[in-house]
């Protein structure tokens, strides 16, 4: 179906399958690549039904294992780069009908979105054999395998690939760029730990953790599975992960230890066994954690442009000391950082409940999360693929400080940048086709899109016409470019 866009045609196909229903005894088990009948036509120009999650529990379906598919052009071979988004959520939440590729492919770039398993059924992580955990993953790496032999036998042949998602190796030799972080210490546990909270899971819908548990999960509604998901704060209070924030909100999540992950991705960057020629652009905003603040108990709502209607909670220097310390959970040097971040209050002791003082204390508090959850473990994969001698390429790190007219932080009197997922719509280019953002968003928007575009097309950054004068890489010793 060709879409006019800024007077530029984009073809796109939508609800593509790439994999079968993952339902009745599939429940569970890695992904089964589709078989096309010969000839076999159906109908691209929807979205499919999005996989189970609690985001939006009605219009989901087990069947949900499908990609979407924006070109400019269907002429055979037109030789165009591919840029493969791998959407985030905690891998519990979203679906690819919120990512319309139609803005990146006016650059002529081949835009693919996939659809893979979240919660319990792309993550439960057991001690049986036809339910090994990290499904999601195995979802992802067929839908990256599907792009790269589909689309030369159903579009056009593929020049090269770039991912958004956590670097794996099982997607050796795909040619691949990556703009991705994997040292998220949140997001994955070891298998034992993984074994627990899905039998704790089973326990719960009535199944008997020491029995056959699986077949007794596989037999059980899928509402029920993801109505029983949503109780993890229920039943899921040793949940293995070394913040209960996510224990709860997201109790399933990749599984090391694994034939598919055999370690943490964090021991796997301290060995060399990744491609040395992969070039790497990876990023983070200005205060991540900010949409998470929620979880540690500073303000409610926490969103900046509701602040001026709802009063904020009493904020002090031992609050926001025991807030940072429910996440650095290192005991050793945890009170140290959480006292150092909070030193300027405690040189202002007259002005402890100022306002100003409040705000700072959250914006602190804040950064801190932000700090150890996305800034730290992005800076740290950077450092630790070009600490090798064999990686011939530079990593690319970008700081995103913008935060769209429709960021939560906007109008903020304390969260003064971007925060958590305000990148997303810049990078899709949504101020060009939804409403409520601005002539500023837009020309953010377009650099961004350029800065991405460019980057899957070459392998490098772009020199934009407003940064000239500036180096992109100025790090000659780690070779980790920042921009």
């Amino acid at each position: 179906m060709a879409t006019n866009t800024a007077t530029v045609p984009i073809y796109s196909f939508k609800g593509i399958p790439f994999g079968q229903p993952p339902v009745g005894a599939l429940r569970f088990m890695p992904t089964v690549p589709i078989s096309y009948a010969q000839n076999r036509t159906f109908m691209a120009t929807q979205f499919a039904n999005t996989c189970p999650n609690p985001f939006n529990p009605a219009n989901v379906t087990e069947d949900c294992l499908y990609l979407n598919v924006w070109t400019p052009t269907l002429t055979p071979g037109a030789n165009l780069s591919v840029m493969f988004w791998i959407y985030g959520s905690g891998f519990t939440w979203w679906g690819t009908n919120m990512f319309d590729g139609q803005q990146l492919a006016i650059r002529q770039v081949v835009v693919v979105t996939v659809a893979y398993r979240l919660g319990a059924f792309g993550w439960l992580c057991t001690d049986r054999a036809d339910a090994p955990g990290n499904m999601g993953l195995y979802d992802q790496l067929t839908g990256l395998q599907w792009t790269v032999k589909g689309l030369d036998d159903f579009l056009i042949p593929p020049k090269r690939q770039i991912a958004q998602a956590f670097p794996i190796s099982n997607n050796e030799g795909l040619g691949m760029r990556q703009n991705a972080c994997a040292n998220l210490p949140q997001v994955y546990s070891n298998v034992q730990n993984g074994v627990a909270t899905a039998k704790r899971y089973a326990a719960y819908v009535g199944c008997d953790p020491n029995g056959d548990y699986l077949g007794c999960l596989r037999a059980i509604p899928a509402a029920q599975l993801l109505a029983a998901q949503t109780s993890a704060p229920i039943w899921n209070q040793a949940g293995g992960q070394p913040i209960q924030l996510y224990a709860d909100g997201a109790p399933f999540t990749i599984c090391y230890g694994t034939n598919f992950l055999p370690s943490d991705p964090l021991t796997l960057l301290k060995t060399p066994a990744f491609r040395p020629d992969l070039r790497v652009m990876i990023g983070h905003v200005y205060n991540e954690d900010v949409v998470f603040g929620a979880g540690v108990n500073l303000v409610a709502p926490v969103m900046g442009r509701y602040v001026g209607q709802v009063r904020g909670a009493l904020t002090n220097r031992r609050l926001a000391i025991a807030n940072i310390m429910t996440v650095f959970v290192n005991t050793g040097f945890g009170p140290t950082l959480a006292a150092q971040y909070t030193a300027f209050n405690a040189t202002a002791p007259a002005l402890a409940n100022s306002t100003r003082i409040n705000a700072a204390l959250r914006a602190t508090v804040m950064h801190a999360l932000s700090d150890y959850l996305f800034v730290c473990p992005t800076v740290l994969f950077g450092q630790y693929l070009t600490q090798y001698s064999n990686f011939a390429v530079p990593v690319n790190q970008y700081y995103l400080r913008y935060a769209n007219s429709q960021s939560p932080c906007y109008g903020s009197d304390w969260c003064l940048g971007a925060t958590h997922l305000d990148d997303i719509p810049l990078v899709f280019g949504r101020p060009f086709y939804q409403t409520g953002f601005t002539d500023t968003d837009r020309f953010m928007s377009a650099t961004v899109m350029n800065i991405w575009t460019m980057f899957a097309k070459t392998g490098f950054n772009p020199v934009l016409d407003i940064y000239k004068k500036r180096t992109w890489c100025r790090s000659p010793v780690n070779r980790i470019c920042s921009y």
